[in-house]
């Protein structure tokens, strides 16, 4: 078990060295509106023989000089989730964030997000909440416009 935890500390002190800083993922808090750009993968998940369509454009692609990793990061897409941070879940690597949005026919959902996961490419703040509570589980039952509405600070400047 020492073991296990000794190699758990190392990955953990790499990770916090080699983070990047190029968008807002360690400033968003509970109550901010973000918008999450995520990468989904575009190749079906079952392995299923190629038509000939698909046999003959992955032909051409190889003669134009391009390696089939690059072929598979062409089938890589970049989706943007907007939505109210609704809870933040665990600590350092293990963080997550519930991001929470109404969909279409006014569905609400909710979907978590791991901060140091090589899915989410970028989090965007858009605006800054102040709620009173440290998990907005509450906008759940709510009814109309307000099934979002988190109070909004009036300058950019963070409580103490």
């Amino acid at each position: 078990m020492d073991i296990l935890n000794n190699v758990l500390k190392t990955i953990q002190q790499k990770l916090g060295k080699n983070t990047p800083t190029q968008d807002d993922r360690w400033q968003a808090s509970v109550g901010d509106t973000v918008e999450v750009h995520y990468k989904i993968a575009l190749k079906p998940k079952v392995e299923r023989r190629l038509t000939a369509a698909e046999k003959q454009l992955l032909k051409q692609k190889l003669k134009q000089g391009m390696t089939m990793e690059q072929i598979q990061e062409q089938a890589i897409q970049t989706q943007v989730f907007k939505g109210v941070v609704v809870s933040i879940k665990g600590a350092k690597e293990n963080r997550m964030l519930v991001v929470r949005k109404i969909g279409v026919h006014d569905v609400g959902v909710e979907r978590g997000f791991p901060l140091y996961s090589p899915v989410v490419t970028k989090i965007k703040i858009i605006r800054r909440g102040h709620p009173r509570r440290a998990r907005l589980y509450y906008l759940r039952q709510r009814v109309g416009k307000k099934r979002l509405y988190v109070r909004f600070r009036e300058n950019n400047s963070r409580p103490l």
